[in-house]
């Protein structure tokens, strides 16, 4: 009892549901005028002219002739009022059944709302495609529409969808395609069943040759790499073995070597034995020799560095010959303890005293150099600053106002002592222009948003047809495909 209660509730509820969705769709289409007997131009509006009318009216008859019942009906209308254009335009579509096997395309104009839609059936997406529809209606209709020429605007935008859908059906016609009907009764015969059956065998012979191909090349390639290997660590021993002779031959002429060596030296030990028993004070003089030879080079030495210090003694004590006295006092220091006992002491004090005086100038004189260059710097960021102070603060100007923030930046903490200018002030208009930036980009963004094409999902469960003219009975249905916006 209480499952029966259940689904009488349900069904309840879903004939409630249909009934408010019914009376929403019919409350809809209401306010959609039918179409004019001429159906491919209705001109509620009353802004096209009879010949041009006539025109487009003979256009959209030809492309339906032609096509086997393509429609490009248009229509104006003095306003939509509050409702949304791309439903209103979608219910018009499916109120009006456009296009036959729902191949219709709808172009309609709101004068005072100054909005302009395309619509097309879902099948007629092959032909035309929504980012088609906005370049139509950005290219031929919106120059018109902004300067109020509506009747200019339709007509070039009606002329360039029929000439478009014709080269896309033209195309289409030189292509060989199979007709939905002519595939029914293939599939209704027997014929369909053996197409597939040999479809079949000839897809399962195609995968085990592929199979079998891909079976033997793995196996080829496990037998190339196994190869590769064997060959490679052939290479490594025969490499091995080719440095282990190296090495045993190494170490037969280092035994050689070592040999004559160890003979030389028992040859030079004996002889010296010999020496010492004839000449018992032979170590004694040899030492004398090296110590002489030696205090000899050290007085050399000490000569050409004593030369060199006098020579830079007869140079002036400035900042340009800091390098003279720096490379005679480092000579000096160079020397070891033995050499430097040589150089007379007050000749060292004299040269380190010019070099210690033109390191002073050369200090000094960098710092003057370096006080020049960040007063120099500091100016130019000044005269900027002074200069950009005078301007007025727009969004235009924060370029600007942001490289003379980088600028004052930029410098050292030495440089910005010399800036006077109020950087503080620019700060604050860079961040005021940066507001002004901000609300023009947010504001363009929003505009950008209402003028971009809309894509509206879903269709109608209801479609009509148009009473008289050359609707003849086309049925479409409109899920909201196509392009429009505002101008």
């Amino acid at each position: 009892m209480v499952r029966t209660k259940k689904v009488c509730c349900m069904l309840l509820s879903m004939l409630v549901s249909i009934f408010i969705f019914s009376t929403m769709v019919f409350a809809a289409e209401s306010d959609i005028p039918d179409a004019t007997s001429q159906f491919y131009v209705n001109d509620f509006a009353d802004i096209i002219n009879d010949n041009v009318e006539k025109e487009m009216q003979d256009r959209a008859v030809a492309l339906a002739e032609d096509s086997d019942g393509i429609q490009v009906v248009v229509t104006t209308v003095q306003t939509i009022g509050d409702a949304d254009p791309v439903e209103y335009t979608t219910d018009m579509y499916n109120h009006y059944g456009i296009g036959k096997n729902n191949m219709g395309v709808l172009i309609m104009l709101s004068v005072e709302t100054r909005d302009i839609q395309i619509r097309i059936g879902d099948n007629m997406t092959k032909y035309l495609s929504d980012r088609k529809c906005g370049e139509i209606r950005d290219e031929y209709g919106i120059p018109y529409f902004q300067n109020d020429e509506f009747e200019k605007g339709l007509d070039a935008m009606q002329e360039a969808t029929i000439e478009y859908i014709a080269s896309k059906v033209e195309s289409a016609d030189n292509e060989v395609a199979v007709n939905p009907t002519q595939l029914e009764d293939i599939k209704s015969s027997g014929t369909f069943v053996k197409i597939l059956c040999v479809v079949g065998i000839i897809g399962c012979g195609i995968i085990i040759i592929v199979t079998l191909r891909m079976y033997f090349l793995k196996r080829k390639r496990k037998l190339q790499e196994k190869d590769k290997t064997i060959q490679t660590l052939k290479d490594n021993l025969n490499k091995q073995e080719s440095k282990n002779e190296s090495l045993q031959f190494d170490n037969n002429s280092l035994k050689q070597s070592l040999s004559a060596i160890q003979e030389e030296l028992y040859n030079l030990s004996e002889r010296y034995k010999r020496a010492v028993i004839a000449y018992p004070d032979l170590d004694e003089k040899v030492d004398a020799i090296f110590a002489k030879e030696k205090e000899e080079a050290d007085r050399r030495c000490a000569k050409k560095v004593e030369d060199s210090m006098k020579n830079v003694l007869k140079l002036e004590c400035t900042r340009q010959n800091l390098s003279y006295f720096r490379n005679a006092y480092e000579a000096y220091r160079n020397l070891s303890d033995e050499q430097q006992n040589y150089v007379p002491l007050e000749l060292v004090r004299r040269v380190k005293k010019l070099y210690s005086k033109s390191s002073e100038l050369q200090r000094k004189y960098e710092e003057e150099q370096k006080i020049l260059r960040d007063k120099k710097a500091a100016r130019e960021v000044q005269e900027t600053i002074l200069a950009t102070l005078a301007i007025s603060v727009t969004r235009h100007s924060l370029d600007k106002l942001k490289h003379v923030c980088n600028a004052y930046d930029r410098l050292s903490e030495d440089q910005k002592k010399y800036v006077t200018a109020d950087i503080d002030t620019i700060r604050d208009m860079r961040r005021k222009a940066k507001r002004m930036q901000d609300d023009y980009e947010e504001e363009e963004r929003r505009r950008h948003q209402s003028s971009s094409y809309y894509h509206y999902g879903g269709g109608s469960s209801f479609s009509g047809g148009s009473s008289g003219g050359f609707h003849s009975g086309f049925g479409g249905n409109s899920s909201g495909h196509g392009a429009g916006g505002k101008f």
